[in-house]
């Protein structure tokens, strides 16, 4: 009974060709061998942070595959577990999302767990359909409404329909029982998988600067739909390039400024080295030019306070490189922590507006 249900699960989800298949294992990889199949958008071990995380954004737009496809979710618990554990504070959200109570639209859920522990009482209520294996703990029964005696003798493969007149299409499986299911399925669509940024973009993948009605529009690198971001490098609206030592703010002033002639922009780099008269003299002779600024310097001037960099803030676009989420106040924006995702992983804030960007190197 439960092998049939199950089956005929993903076998609906196949047979409509724009719904996908997208697998957050949490079970150690077992559901790698998923990934092959034309329906699967992608199989993504829990560890896999960033990309999990994208996934889950992508659930709450109907617009993109994911938020019309099969959601499965292997062991539930772990999954939650882990992202508490790798994304802080950005967990809840997350967790939110995957408890499928949001308004996450147009898809379905399966759901495993090893044990009834795993998954609150909250969530699966919210099934229509639930298998059950046998369980070490026979008083586990008793979360799906079955008495202990009534499971005694069953065999490890064995499961239990707790549900009468099966309706929806949202199933709880146990473990194991996916990969067999899914793998014996024939392909009939193709999925798109998740797309994440890579640790690196290189500046000949970028569009070729050009000349706009106020200025240079320089591409940078990219956001997180892999599309190019660029600034605006005239006179009057300076650019900010905010990080670290060894975080690339050379690198990201010399793709800003590559396309334009040495005397035609002001480039301050290390500006937190600079006094304060001698910043404003800078600022004033590029003014007296025409020119543009762009400049570097770290997180802690740019939130010290009475600084010659303060003024410049409030008509600046400002890349914050790797950004702890204390770094947007100065800029009155708030800012997704990215320390801990790879150098370059940058916030570029035009406007008001902040878009994470992996900067061209």
């Amino acid at each position: 009974m439960g092998r049939t249900t199950a089956l005929a699960v993903v076998g609906h989800a196949l047979a409509e060709p724009h719904v996908p298949i997208y697998v957050i294992d949490g079970g150690g990889g077992g559901l790698a061998e998923l990934a092959p199949l034309a329906t699967v958008g992608d199989v993504i071990g829990v560890h896999d942070a960033e990309r999990v995380a994208r996934l889950i954004v992508q659930l709450a737009d109907p617009n993109r595959a994911a938020g019309r496809g099969l959601i499965v979710l292997h062991r539930y618990a772990m999954i939650v577990d882990v992202l508490s554990e790798q994304l802080g504070p950005e967990a809840a959200a997350l967790s939110s999302a995957l408890s499928v109570t949001g308004p996450y639209g147009r898809r379905q859920f399966i759901v495993t767990a090893g044990s009834d522990r795993e998954v609150s009482m909250r969530v699966t209520s919210m099934f229509a359909q639930r298998v059950v294996h046998a369980l070490a703990d026979a008083t586990g029964y008793l979360t799906f409404g079955i008495k202990p005696a009534e499971a005694a003798g069953l065999g490890p493969d064995d499961v239990i329909d707790p549900d009468t007149g099966l309706r929806g299409r949202i199933g709880w499986l146990g473990d194991g029982e996916l990969a067999s299911i899914a793998s014996s399925l024939p392909p009939v669509a193709e999925a798109v998988p998740v797309r994440i940024l890579g640790d690196q973009v290189a500046r000949d993948a970028l569009p070729t600067a050009a000349v706009g009605p106020t200025g240079w529009i320089v591409p940078i690198g990219l956001d997180e739909d892999l599309t190019p971001r660029s600034v605006v490098v005239a006179a009057g609206r300076p650019l900010v390039v905010v990080g670290g030592p060894g975080s690339g703010r050379t690198t990201a002033l010399a793709t800003a400024t590559a396309c334009i002639a040495p005397t035609s922009v002001c480039v301050i780099d290390d500006a937190d080295r600079l006094s304060k008269d001698e910043g404003e003299a800078r600022l004033a002779e590029a003014a007296e030019h025409g020119q543009p600024v762009v400049l570097a310097t770290t997180p802690a001037s740019l939130r010290s306070f009475g600084g010659w960099l303060a003024p410049l803030l409030a008509s600046a676009t400002v890349v914050l490189i790797n950004p702890s989420r204390h770094d947007g106040e100065a800029v009155r924006t708030l800012v997704p922590d990215l320390t801990r995702h790879p150098t370059g992983r940058s916030v570029l804030i035009d406007r008001g507006r902040a878009v994470v960007i992996q900067l061209a190197a």
